[in-house]
């Protein structure tokens, strides 16, 4: 990969294509993807359902490189047994399993008892993790 010449005594540089573009993990590209793509093309990606893109939308073919950087943040999943398991329900649905995308707020009650304190009811994912508060 780099630079070809052409042309005679100027030595023209002319910028080198790509290749296939490089996979977004929990993620895809939006078109149809292509063997050889050329210089100053672009592709644009996508998240699976419930993750959340971080970065560019696009990646570019700059003289035989991919540049552009993103990635698919994940979703926050909250069950039943979870929930059960620290006496609390979800305040507002009543949903068995619950998808929450990255940042994203979810707000607990005690199904018994009262908080224990040391996390608060209400909570925010981030990439893929959340803390559930729990009561006693």
């Amino acid at each position: 990969k780099g630079v070809s010449l052409v042309g005679g005594e100027h030595q023209t540089p002319v910028p080198v294509g790509c290749g296939m573009p490089p996979p977004l993990e929990f993620g895809d590209i939006s078109t149809v993807v292509k063997n050889n793509y050329d210089h100053g093309e672009t592709v644009e990606y996508f998240c699976q359902t419930y993750y959340t893109l971080d970065g560019q939308t696009h990646k570019t073919c700059s003289n035989g490189q991919w540049t552009g950087e993103m990635r698919c943040l994940r979703p926050c999943t909250v069950t039943l047994d979870d929930m059960r398991r620290n006496n609390i329900g979800l305040k507002y649905k009543p949903d068995s399993k619950m998808y929450s995308p990255h940042k994203d707020f979810l707000e607990f009650n005690c199904t018994t008892g009262s908080p224990d304190g040391r996390l608060a009811m209400r909570q925010q994912c981030i990439d893929g993790v959340m803390l559930l508060p729990s009561c006693q």
